[in-house]
């Protein structure tokens, strides 16, 4: 026979490449039906059961959710703090995650903080220094959200000098970690007023998932301490001053 009456022939190899490559389009489209099935039964049927049975039981983190991700937020010269969202209406002392922080207020007589520690309660904390009732009182009015109580803490100079007014109201707050160390006191000798003491005391604590009301200056699970100067100029210890922020070497 004429080689040019021949039928053409596709050589074996190049007839194997070609069911090697339907195979592979076959397998590649099987893979992507068998993903587009998985995340629409992921996405359609098991996400509201995943939602309803673990995110629902993280109180914070559906308070989050409820409130579309979106806290109110201080936005700093060099940084942004993101806080939770503000709910007055929530109470700290029925949330199982603030309750198993440690909530004591701890007293030290020195400012090293060496030697015996007090943790403060109502019973015992008249018996301390000077000052050290109010403090006390001061830090149970934050976590509580009683602005009333807070305000009547400080004199009517310290909003004077501050060039503040009263605070007008914050929630329920988180503190933890408190301490209250005295750093001393002296007696003063004003002119106008006549002798009065001035007590001087270090106050630190720490705001579990801060909302912004009270502090909006350090995020959540973060310390601060202040510098708190009471004085009993009107025959009343009342706070005068606070020096924020301090830097307390403990």
């Amino acid at each position: 026979m004429d080689q040019n009456n021949q039928p053409n022939q596709v050589p074996r190899s190049a007839r194997q490449e070609t069911k090697r490559l339907k195979k592979i389009i076959i397998v590649v489209f099987c893979a992507l039906l068998a993903f587009a099935v998985l995340y629409y039964a992921f996405t359609e049927i098991l996400y509201q059961q995943i939602y309803d049975s673990i995110i629902v039981n993280i109180p914070w983190l559906q308070r989050i959710l409820d409130d579309d991700g979106v806290g109110n937020e201080y936005q700093g010269e060099q940084f942004s703090i993101y806080f939770y969202p503000i709910d007055y209406e929530f109470n700290i002392l029925e949330y199982d995650e603030y309750l198993e922080l440690d909530r004591n207020i701890y007293y030290y007589s020195n400012p090293d903080q060496y030697g015996s520690v007090i943790v403060l309660d109502e019973d015992n904390v008249n018996k301390q220094a000077e000052g050290v009732t109010l403090l006390y009182n001061m830090l149970n009015s934050i976590i509580m959200g009683d602005a009333d109580a807070y305000n009547a803490c400080f004199s009517d100079l310290y909003y004077e000098n501050k060039g503040l007014e009263p605070d007008p109201g914050f929630t329920m707050t988180q503190l933890y970690d408190m301490k209250i160390t005295k750093m001393g006191q002296k007696t003063v000798d004003d002119p106008k007023l006549g002798s009065y003491t001035q007590f001087e005391f270090v106050v630190q604590y720490s705001i579990h998932e801060t909302n912004g009301t009270f502090r909006n200056d350090i995020p959540s699970d973060s310390s601060a301490a202040q510098y708190f100067v009471i004085t009993d100029r009107n025959g009343e210890l009342l706070i005068e001053n606070v020096i924020f922020p301090y830097f307390f070497r403990h």
